[in-house]
């Protein structure tokens, strides 16, 4: 059982990038990594499908997209959308020029489905599959790289960033007690998993949040 790992990003932000050793450089550059783009959520509490809302003249999840298509350690990537979107993305693929998808597939029910779909589809269990939600296009420069070093020794990464506000646990419309938040995180993506063992045949009863909690924290 790894301990929970999380990246946060503020820090991300302010290092310098060091210089990577020969085992860094094979890492990052000769394992094949693959991402996943969650991006099928119905938008039920935002009222609308905000992944395909309109910034700066492109669909919100295209510029999350885009960020993985430019990142040289990132070999491939599977697009998670409802099922009426498919014909859409494959358009956006097409004029956006976005080489390095190779799936487009329909989500589940919940997140967790949709991510189990996408597992199913990558044949390749070398290198990281690296987890990321479609509406979640601003992230730190070298976070990818970063975690996709740490989850070769630590075999699952989770980024998040230490709760600042107070927490209090609630019954019955009364508050019960303060909770430390120096041991809470929000838990945010990229998520990073190396060496999955056969994601392609994981039984329909593995929920990704059993997987979550194998995971290391980066922060």
């Amino acid at each position: 059982m790894h301990n929970y790992t999380v990246v946060n990003s503020q820090n991300q932000l302010r290092e310098t990038a060091p210089l990577l050793t020969f085992r860094q450089i094979r890492v990052l550059f000769f394992m094949p990594n693959h991402a996943i783009i969650v991006a099928a959520g119905s938008g039920r509490r935002f009222g609308g499908l905000k992944q395909f809302l309109d910034l700066n003249g492109k669909p919100l999840m295209l510029h999350a997209i885009e960020r993985f298509q430019r990142e040289p350690v990132v070999n491939t990537i599977t697009v998670v959308v409802p099922q009426a979107r498919i014909p859409y993305m494959k358009k956006l693929k097409k004029v956006y020029d976005i080489t390095k998808i190779r799936h487009i597939i329909n989500g589940g029910t919940r997140r967790q489905d949709s991510v189990l779909n996408a597992l199913r589809r990558i044949k390749q269990t070398r290198g990281c599959i690296i987890i990321h939600d479609g509406v979640r296009p601003i992230f730190a420069r070298g976070l990818i790289r970063k975690g996709i070093r740490l989850c070769r020794t630590h075999k699952a990464v989770v980024v998040g960033a230490p709760v600042r506000e107070t927490i209090k646990e609630v019954k019955r419309r009364a508050v019960i007690r303060t909770i430390q938040r120096q041991h809470l995180f929000l838990i945010k993506t990229p998520q990073l998993i190396s060496n999955f063992p056969s994601c392609f045949s994981i039984k329909k009863s593995c929920v990704i949040s059993q997987i979550i909690r194998r995971f290391y924290a980066l922060y």
